[in-house]
């Protein structure tokens, strides 16, 4: 029985790789840890997976114990430990190049720059005066957010000089240094879902998103399959491909996200696990694609279960209200029972003190909804989450 390394991951996850067959044993963090995980697993590790030295030699002496067939991640904060795991060890997952170059975007920018998906002037920013010598180079808007960011925590927009302070402090505040600049792309904003089997790439689907729009882009929303013609399609698979090679990216899924700019498509940025917000469901459910169980099936030499779509399109809305004094959540139950819908979730309860909206993690829940069409997916996810009222004191 082959046996994986699980590092980071949410019980789904966990439950989606053992349902496979294969032993596992998983380095979880303490946040995240759960009774369901520990008894999922063969073995379940608690500490901070993030120090790679520990990360190491635990995985060393595990190996030691029952050898280790392949390593791997679907967890922002679990890629970089885990790829580091399997040059260590010898087993298959993804190599720490490609990992890096998604983690660390300044990376992604230099090994990008001068090829042929696409180049974007960029600069780090350690400290507010570059950030004006680069704001005075480009003569444009432009985006400052963390190098190592995600769940577009400290993203700001900058159309002009007179907004760069409040873009330095709002994303400085995030805590994820240091900064990074680059010239604001226009277009419309999409990602593209993909499946990598040694080096060889599939595009699953692209998505379309919804944001709260500058300064942030909180996504608020996405929809799958996106309308395109054919050849804008293939103009934009062959970019994320073009791309894919470029960092060397080998095993599992991506999930990269792009513009589709007056020069054709640009890459904002990847990364090598499937997308959030839910978009692997949305796969799981149009495509029949479960990014987790292929994966694993792939890098231990399982055979591949038929991909079964439910639905010809899928869509999520999130809740993002932003501030004031919670006073009830009404119209969950009948959001639930509207056609089509998968499943609400609100996290907000009653009493609850609003935040603003500045990254994911500030939303309050969601709503996801198939349909037989791009539209009706759309109009029931939609319906469902206008049905939900969140009354403020």
């Amino acid at each position: 029985m082959a046996h994986v390394l699980l590092v980071g991951g949410h019980e789904d996850t966990v439950g989606r790789i053992t349902s496979t067959g294969v032993k596992l044993t998983v380095f979880q963090s303490r946040a995240m840890a759960t009774p369901q995980q520990v008894e999922s697993a063969t073995r379940l590790f608690v500490f901070n997976y993030e120090d790679l030295n520990e990360t190491l030699q635990l995985a060393r002496a595990v190996h030691a114990v029952e050898p280790v067939s392949a390593a791997l991640s679907f967890t922002e904060y679990g890629l970089e430990p885990a790829a580091a795991v399997c040059e260590a060890l010898g087993v298959p997952g993804n190599p720490p190049g490609a990992v890096r170059a998604t983690r660390d975007k300044v990376e992604m920018r230099r090994l990008l720059a001068g090829s042929d998906v696409g180049t974007t002037r960029f600069s780090e920013c350690p400290s507010f005066e570059h950030l004006e010598r680069f704001h005075a180079e480009i003569s444009g808007p432009l985006i400052l957010k963390p190098v190592r960011g995600s769940g577009s925590e400290g993203v700001s927009m900058v159309r002009d000089g007179q907004g760069l302070r409040a873009a330095w402090d709002r994303s400085s505040a995030a805590g994820v240094l240091p900064l990074m600049a680059e010239e604001f792309i226009d277009g419309e904003e999409i990602s593209v879902e993909t499946q990598s089997v040694d080096g060889r790439h599939e595009v699953v689907a692209i998505t379309e998103k919804l944001t709260t729009g500058e300064p942030g882009f909180v996504e608020v929303g996405h929809q799958m399959p996106a309308r395109f013609d054919p050849s804008e399609a293939e103009r934009i698979s062959a970019c994320v491909l073009r791309f894919l090679d470029r960092i060397g990216h080998r095993h599992g899924p991506a999930h990269t996200e792009l513009r589709l700019s007056s020069r054709g498509p640009r890459i904002i940025e990847s990364n090598t696990r499937p997308g959030g917000d839910f978009i692997w469901e949305l796969a799981l459910l149009t495509r029949g694609v479960d990014f987790v169980k292929e994966t694993v099936r792939a890098l231990v030499g399982l055979p591949q279960e038929p991909r079964r779509p439910v639905a010809e399109a899928a869509a999520v809305r999130f809740f993002a209200v932003d501030g004031g004094a919670l006073q009830a959540i009404e119209g969950l139950d009948e959001a639930r029972a509207m056609p089509g819908v998968v499943r609400v979730s609100c996290s907000a309860k009653p009493g609850d003190a609003l935040g603003p909206i500045l990254s994911s993690d500030s939303r309050q829940g969601y709503v996801i909804a198939t349909g037989a069409s791009r539209e009706e997916a759309i109009s029931r996810a939609s319906a469902a989450h206008a049905r939900v009222r969140f009354v403020r004191a």
